[in-house]
């Protein structure tokens, strides 16, 4: 774990540490590198990410008294693998993506692939996935979810503003001391410096910005 928080220093990754978050009542669960997040519905939750692995997961869960087959909804900001690979842990949800993010069929055999070389567990069933074009602005149980297209680190990532309050940003950018610079692992530098000057007129007055491995920003205090 020591060579490990080491790499994660060196990249100025810091993601928030697994618990809930206050007083938004947010929960966060923690990969080694990166976090998911869980939102109270009623009787269920709905979900940002998927982190690295099911272990992680699940072991999170556990911590936060949190049953994961109660996880209805998961919306994925993109397909890396570390995004997306704990999938397992939630076996009753309805999972979200941008179309974009998936490689052709032809290309994959009829498997499930995204264009980062994610895959979806070999049993996972399609009439579970609801492709995304961007733009989209669903009702999930309380909450209003706005689809909001982010591309640069790859080529459909999609940023997610829940109730005009809670942006959650994926790898869009990164942040550093309040600053938002390009995530060091980005297929269109150029797209994402452009996706950064977007979101930033987005940022929730009052809200909170959620990113996948560098902490929160709370725009109030920008």
């Amino acid at each position: 774990m020591d060579m490990i928080g080491a790499v994660l220093r060196l990249v100025g990754m810091k993601p928030v540490a697994t618990g809930r978050i206050e007083p938004e009542g947010i929960f966060a669960l923690r990969s080694i590198a990166n976090d998911a997040f869980l939102l109270p519905l009623k009787g269920s939750y709905l979900a940002i990410d998927a982190g690295n692995s099911p272990m992680d997961m699940l072991d999170d869960c556990v911590k936060l008294e949190i049953k994961p087959e109660k996880v209805s909804d998961l919306f994925l900001t993109h397909g890396d693998r570390d995004h997306i690979g704990g999938l397992e842990a939630f076996p009753n949800t309805r999972v979200y993506i941008a179309r974009r993010e998936l490689k052709p069929e032809e290309e994959t055999g009829g498997e499930l692939e995204t264009v980062g070389g994610g895959r979806f567990p070999a049993d996972f069933d399609s009439d579970r996935l609801q492709l995304l074009e961007g733009g989209e602005r669903l009702q999930v149980g309380k909450h209003t979810v706005e689809c909001i297209p982010a591309p640069g680190h790859t080529v459909g990532h999609l940023a997610y503003l829940i109730d005009g309050k809670y942006l959650f940003t994926g790898d869009a950018f990164k942040l550093r001391g309040g600053r938002l610079e390009v995530h060091p692992m980005t297929h269109d530098k150029k797209q994402a410096q452009a996706t950064i000057n977007e979101l930033e007129k987005r940022f929730p007055k009052d809200g909170l910005v959620l990113t996948a491995h560098f902490g929160l920003l709370r725009p109030e205090e920008d």
